[in-house]
């Protein structure tokens, strides 16, 4: 048995030698004779070995193929347009938030994009890319939607005002002050920045009933934000020094919570009530 096989290896090697040199050959009558012999018994057991429900297969094979990739372009277009639902659902959902806000605190908004933060100047101020061409001026608060509160949180006012951008300066930023309270307590004192995402909160009375998770929201004292909006949450209190009639807590600035590429502008109901008077 293993004879028989070896003898038609031989036989192999030998046809396969005789097909090599026909092929290198000079083009002569008796070389193409053999050739095209070779030839047409070589391409009947081709056609022989593949059946014809085979090339049906490999046929649709590649059909399907070419289906699947057309479907892997369609799915991609499909994620595509969810991705920007999705975000206008997002947008619509703040614009909601907004236009409640409007009617509890009589002010109108504008969004705007943060497109400069420096890492230099990560907590002291930022640059949104709108200004005086689209009606700001310096003084307007700057809040931000935090979606975790589920509420507008301040951020700061502008500082700096161009025709086509202004400068942000944080409530972050060393030397800020800003009037607080602490909500549901009635404790009103002051937040001042620390160049972190850490407020420290001053004049707290020494005996009042500060903690842990408290919110400290803006107090009607203040003459740039809205009161009542949202400015941090207390993560540790200090106790008074003997003889101060004060304690001071640490508070986390809620803003930096989410991530930020969009701020929020208040303009005051009535400025722009007497703007649309002005120009009838």
């Amino acid at each position: 048995m293993f004879k028989k096989y070896k003898d038609e290896n031989v036989i192999f090697i030998f046809i396969l030698t005789i097909c090599f040199y026909f092929i290198s050959y000079k083009e002569t009558q008796l070389v193409i004779l053999v050739r095209k012999t070779l030839y047409k018994i070589i391409y009947a057991t081709i056609n022989y070995s593949f059946k014809k429900n085979d090339l049906l297969n490999m046929h649709s094979i590649v059909a399907l193929r070419q289906e699947n990739t057309k479907y892997k372009i369609k799915n991609q277009q499909l994620l595509d347009r969810l991705r920007s639902f999705n975000s206008i659902y997002q947008e619509y959902e703040n614009l909601r938030t907004l236009l409640h806000l409007k009617e509890r605190h009589n002010i109108v908004s504008t969004f705007a994009h943060i497109y400069v933060r420096d890492c230099n100047e990560w907590y002291k101020s930022i640059i949104l890319n709108k200004g005086i061409d689209h009606g700001l001026y310096n003084g307007l608060p700057v809040v931000i939607f935090n979606k975790q509160e589920n509420a507008l949180c301040a951020m700061g006012k502008i500082d700096e005002i161009y025709q086509t951008s202004s400068k942000v300066i944080l409530i972050t930023k060393a030397l800020y002050m800003l009037p607080v309270m602490i909500k549901n307590k009635d404790i009103h004192c002051l937040a001042e920045g620390t160049n972190s995402n850490l407020l420290k909160i001053t004049y707290i009375p020494k005996d009042a009933n500060v903690k842990c998770g408290d919110r400290v929201i803006v107090s009607p004292l203040s003459v740039t934000f809205q009161r009542d909006i949202l400015v941090g949450i207390i993560i540790k209190v200090l106790q008074a020094i003997p003889g101060d009639n004060f304690k001071t807590a640490v508070a986390k600035v809620c803003f930096d919570n989410n991530v930020i590429y969009k701020a929020i502008i208040c303009f005051p109901l009535k400025q722009v009530n007497n703007e649309k008077c002005s120009n009838l």
